[in-house]
């Protein structure tokens, strides 16, 4: 079965995708940097705009560069997939990497 995911980067672009027969949105910020976290307000505006009748991915990457996390890094990601969760998100789309010892 073929699906249909488009990255948006706001509500408007939710919207859009909702209405192309999408089947799903991958919410971001930042897609010239490759695509980072949307903020809370970004990701409950594209949720909305979605209006239940697509899924919703939200991405998790707080900054451009390489997927090598530190720890600290890390947390804040949990965070950010806790909250993306609590906001009833679909799914999240995520990508890490530890530095190898």
């Amino acid at each position: 079965m073929t699906q249909i995911e488009i990255a948006v980067q706001d509500a408007a672009g939710a919207e859009a995708a909702r209405d192309a027969g999408a089947d799903r949105v991958e919410v971001c910020s930042a897609l010239s940097l490759g695509g980072l976290t949307p903020s809370a307000g970004l990701l409950d505006r594209a949720i909305a705009a979605a209006d239940g009748r697509i899924d919703v991915h939200v991405l998790i990457r707080h900054r451009p560069g390489t997927f090598v996390t530190s720890e600290d890094e890390l947390a804040v990601m949990v965070d950010d997939v806790r909250h993306a969760r609590d906001s009833g998100v679909s799914g999240v789309v995520i990508g890490t990497l530890r530095r190898d010892s």
